[in-house]
């Protein structure tokens, strides 16, 4: 799901009138979660949240992890490309500086700024990359190791060799899921949505 309201987007995003003005402010960041699509150096493509934005730089979720210096590019579903440079790497990804005209920045970021204001911007959980390895348990006892590919908040994607029915519950790690699809050499899971207490 991608997340952050309108009013505090342009906040940290000044629209492309009168972005000369608030020069001391046009740098901050905002938060936010947004799956986006990496082109790395050399052609290849992988999956990715972004987690932070400002006119000048971004910081990627990533399970890929480029080299400081490689020249990459943010593709942000229907609304367009971001060029950048990989500044420095960090455990769950990397940051990296903004390339391009000012003027295409700032147009991109009125664009990301009437998306995330959309309702349908907040329908889909957001899945995160991770090709971390897990433990998934059935309810008959059989225990496989397995590696999540990603996750979130409503389900997880697995490679695992343990392939139970569709609608069998399983246990992901610590947490509860019902099968909801096969894949090729995995499973797909569905979590309940969590309730606040």
């Amino acid at each position: 799901m991608a997340s952050a309201t309108g009013k505090a987007f342009e906040a940290g995003w000044p629209s492309a009138a009168g972005t000369a003005r608030r020069s001391a402010r046009r740098h901050r960041r905002v938060e936010l979660t947004m799956p986006i699509s990496i082109l790395y150096k050399g052609g290849e493509r992988g999956p990715g949240v972004l987690s932070d934005l400002s006119l000048r730089g971004a910081s990627v979720i990533a399970p890929k992890a480029p080299l400081a210096g490689d020249l990459v590019t943010l593709r942000i579903g229907d609304i367009g490309d971001l060029p950048a440079r990989v500044r420095r790497l960090a455990p769950s990804g990397f940051a990296a500086e903004l390339l391009g005209d000012r003027r295409a920045r700032c147009a991109l970021a009125d664009a990301l700024t009437i998306h995330l204001n959309k309702p349908e911007s907040f329908v889909r959980a957001v899945r995160y990359p991770q090709d971390q390895d897990a433990v998934l348990q059935l309810d008959d006892g059989r225990v496989a190791r397995c590696t999540v590919i990603n996750l979130s908040e409503t389900g997880a994607k697995l490679t695992t060799a343990l392939i139970p029915l569709v609608g069998e519950s399983v246990r992901v790690g610590a947490r509860r899921g019902m099968v909801e699809r096969h894949l090729p050499g995995g499973i797909a899971v569905s979590f309940p949505l969590r309730t606040p207490r």
